[in-house]
């Protein structure tokens, strides 16, 4: 019994070290690597692009349903303008405060630096969308 089971394991062993072997091919990297890209691209791109086309396809009905109310306008311009002055006024924020924080945290050396430094990569870390 134990013979068997050896030769087994011993079988099986030699197929992972092949599989790896293979897997380990330039050719078969480069695949891996090229499906992973347009797999990520794919979602990102394939929304998009959905989009752009049924605004260019159904224009005539996006502008009869809501560009043709002048209510409708005048909300998309507030909601537009509010965007703009808020993208302004956050970009200031950074510049004011993200770029003495990042000379502080790159030249200097002090006691809670690492605290720091998470609290400033915390934003990227936890999206917005995720908070509410």
């Amino acid at each position: 019994m134990t013979m068997i089971s050896r030769s087994y394991k011993d079988r099986l062993k030699q197929f992972q070290i092949r599989l790896i072997e293979y897997l380990s091919k330039p050719t078969i990297t480069k695949l891996w690597y090229s499906f992973i890209v347009l797999f990520f691209l794919s979602l990102i791109l394939l929304p998009t692009i959905f989009v752009l086309i049924y605004v260019v396809f159904e224009f005539a009905t996006i502008q009869s349903v809501i560009l043709a109310s002048s209510i409708y306008r005048t909300q998309i311009l507030e909601a537009l303008i509010y965007s703009i002055s808020v993208s302004i006024i956050i970009t200031l924020v950074d510049l004011v405060f993200g770029l003495p924080i990042a000379w502080i945290l790159v030249r200097k050396e002090f006691r809670f630096k690492s605290i720091l430094n998470s609290i400033i990569d915390l934003p990227l870390a936890v999206p917005t969308a995720g908070l509410g």
